[in-house]
């Protein structure tokens, strides 16, 4: 992260200030400057792009064949609780999300 951090400090999107801690450790704090936060801000509105995973599960599938079917029905299943859990922290997001909109347009 702090070659990220030295290259964003060079474009002069952001500051670091140099933050004394309880025990006398240097602690950086980087704060946006104007340009970084309308660079920021305007990221935030662009449309996430998509992700291109590499599927482990896929590779096994294809080569699902050469193991017991109910190898391939273990992973299936499991891969499936995976998706259901993160399908309901999503949801969980939009409510919270939604709430809050509803709070602020009253």
């Amino acid at each position: 992260m702090y070659p990220v951090f030295e290259e964003l400090e060079k474009q002069k999107l952001i500051v670091k200030i140099d933050t004394p801690t309880r025990n006398d450790r240097k602690r950086n704090v980087y704060t946006l400057t104007p340009a970084g936060q309308n660079i920021f801000e305007n990221w935030l509105i662009q449309p996430s792009e998509s992700v291109q995973l590499r599927n482990e599960l896929l590779l096994k599938l294809f080569f699902g064949n050469l193991v017991p079917i109910e190898v391939n029905i273990e992973h299936l299943e499991k891969y499936k609780k995976e998706l259901e859990s993160k399908l309901s922290s999503f949801r969980a997001i939009e409510n919270e999300l939604s709430s809050i909109n509803s709070r602020i347009f009253i």
